[in-house]
């Protein structure tokens, strides 16, 4: 839920555009809706699947690759974590689909499952089975990577045409094409439950992302959308230890966040009355702290 401070988090959202003029995808804007075809079935609208909650949309460049198996791997070890936290997952494969020959009974089988309307092109139709097809298969070498310990619970989403990945500005329209494996799209979307784009991170295919890392991200945007605050560099590892205006030093505001700019004197002392404003040469009072177990005991 929102924090309820009139100069709080919907204030400091209104500093960010819900779009853009030129079409760029920037923090702030409502992300691009589009039809899901998954690992676990068919979805009119990402929007509606996603209603409410905070989401991560995960891309790889592509499957039976050795980054991308370690990835989705490790992130499924994070799963249940994230889902703890009312966050979905889903994945997207952008591998490049070559055409193949399927019997009549079989594109009839897939038409109906997918409930494809007739008048889309059965090539299509092919493609985008036989991307999720190959998915699945590549799933099973995820799993025996990580020794079996592992279980995918996120759908996988299938982008034969590469639609989704330009919308979201993975990869350049004009080139995409000519290119057999698109290594730009390693990427990460936290989207929040307003379907607003919250934090994106663009990685080259020979660096495996860090799940940790995305799992922290999600905590501390959930933290500053429901509490109005903002997390310091290295949170929860920060102000470990901290000079007091008597000249003695704190221990006590380790992990502990900062209230977000816009955030009034009047509503920070009503709500955070214990908050602690670090002395800097400006005399400028901005770093306004507040510890852990008041940020948690605070109503939203």
């Amino acid at each position: 839920m929102c924090s309820t401070l009139k100069t709080g988090t919907k204030a400091y959202m209104s500093l960010y555009p819900e779009g853009s003029t030129d079409g760029g995808l920037r923090l702030g804007n409502v992300v691009p809706d589009f039809a899901m075809e998954t690992t676990h079935g068919n979805f009119d609208s990402f929007h509606e699947w996603k209603k409410g909650k905070w989401a991560i949309l995960f891309s790889h460049p592509a499957d039976f690759t050795p980054v991308c198996t370690t990835e989705i791997g490790r992130l499924a070890l994070k799963y249940d974590k994230l889902a703890a936290m009312d966050c979905l997952v889903a994945t997207l494969s952008v591998d490049p689909v070559k055409s193949h020959q399927v019997r009549s009974s079989r594109l009839f089988c897939l038409v109906s499952a997918y409930h494809v309307d007739c008048a889309i092109e059965p090539s299509y139709v092919i493609a985008v089975e036989h991307a999720l097809w190959l998915a699945q298969e590549w799933l099973e070498d995820v799993v025996a990577h990580c020794e079996n310990n592992i279980e995918i619970k996120f759908p996988i989403i299938g982008d034969p045409d590469r639609s989704i990945s330009t919308a979201y500005g993975m990869i350049d329209p004009g080139t995409s094409d000519e290119q057999s494996l698109p290594l730009t799209i390693r990427a990460v979307f936290i989207v929040n439950p307003e379907n607003k784009l919250m934090l994106s991170l663009n990685y080259p295919a020979c660096v495996g992302r860090n799940m940790d890392e995305i799992v922290r991200c999600v905590e501390a945007l959930q933290l500053s959308y429901e509490k109005s605050v903002a997390t310091p560099a290295n949170w929860p590892n920060n102000h470990a230890d901290i000079p007091l205006p008597d000249g003695t030093r704190s221990t006590e505001f380790k992990g502990s966040v900062f209230l977000l700019p816009t955030v009034s004197a009047e509503e920070a002392k009503e709500r955070y009355p214990g908050y602690h404003t670090c002395a800097v040469p400006s005399k400028i009072e901005y770093l306004r702290l507040v510890k852990k177990d008041d940020v948690a005991a605070a109503q939203q």
